[in-house]
């Protein structure tokens, strides 16, 4: 109430340098869950977004874990999507492959979150089975007056659709 609201930018480094990251992952991931099966009850089926921390990927439980929660809240893997920043991917590739591949065999939706800020490559792009880019909202933001800006949402629009 004194600060008004804090963004994520600020405390999730700070809770992930004090091992708080993963209590922070489940309480969203239960409420965004509790959440769309509210929703299915009431007859909606919107799909569900959470962000994911780097130090989520290091557990190879993870998608078992995320699998056994949405389970319990009655909410099918394809209604919710995982976002990833570029950078979550890029500190152990291989390690992260192997959750990321079995979270989409699984029928989880994976999004690279601000894509182009980051540490991809097209390879990583290739070797990854993600199913949606976002691009970066500092260049969307200004894509209506700026032409580079434009090029960049344009180009990452057509590298997604070949990609799909």
């Amino acid at each position: 109430p004194t600060h008004g609201i804090i963004s994520p930018e600020y405390f999730i480094p700070l809770a992930e340098e004090c091992g708080m990251i993963d209590k922070i992952t489940q309480f969203v991931i239960d409420e965004a869950l509790s959440q769309s099966a509210d929703w299915s009850r009431k007859g909606y089926t919107p799909r569900v977004s959470i962000n994911i921390s780097a130090r989520t990927l290091e557990d190879l439980e993870f998608p078992e874990k995320l699998l056994l929660r949405l389970r319990e809240h009655g909410v099918p893997s394809d209604r919710l999507a995982i976002e990833l920043t570029e950078t979550s991917v890029a500190k152990d590739l291989r390690k992260s492959l192997d959750i990321l591949t079995r979270l989409r065999i699984k029928g989880f939706v994976l999004s690279i979150d601000d894509f182009g800020t980051g540490y991809s490559s097209m390879l990583q792009l290739v070797q990854a089975p993600f199913t949606e880019l976002k691009v970066d909202r500092a260049f969307v933001g200004t894509l209506l007056v700026d032409s580079d800006c434009r090029s960049v949402v344009s180009a990452s629009i057509k590298l997604a659709h070949e990609l799909i």
